[in-house]
This record gives structure tokens, C-alpha cells and sequence, in this order.
């Protein structure tokens, strides 16, 4: 069974906005990269570092 770009819903020329809560330490892309790739895949992977460059990092604000 052969999947095309329509059956997911998303275009190429759909906008969308990747947003983090925070960015990823250097450690935190390696245990990413060590731990997760042999579960999900370099697929999976490849696609989460390819988005993450586009991330938008929302700045939290201390209210105190």
C-alpha cells in the first residue's frame, strides 16, 4: 500500500509553526539521538530535527 501527501492532510505550501517550550540542550539531543532513534526510527528523528530549527521558543514570564 503506497501513501501519497494527500492522504496525511498537509500540503507543502500549508503554513504551521513549530513551537518548543524550551531548546534542546546539546545532552538532551544526545540521549534523543541514542535512546529514541532504534524505537522510532532515523526517519522520525530526522523529521524532529529538521522541525526544531524552525522552532519558536515561548519565553515564560516570572510573576513574582
Amino acid at each position: 500500500m503506497k501513501l501519497s501527501q494527500n492522504d496525511f492532510g498537509l500540503r507543502p505550501q500549508d503554513p504551521f509553526k513549530v513551537l518548543q517550550a524550551q531548546k534542546l540542550s546539546a545532552s538532551q539531543l544526545e540521549v534523543l539521538n541514542r535512546l529514541f532513534t532504534p524505537l522510532i526510527g532515523t526517519t522520525a528523528i530526522g523529521v524532529y530535527h529538521y522541525l526544531s530549527q524552525f522552532a519558536e521558543v515561548k519565553q515564560q514570564k516570572d510573576y513574582t
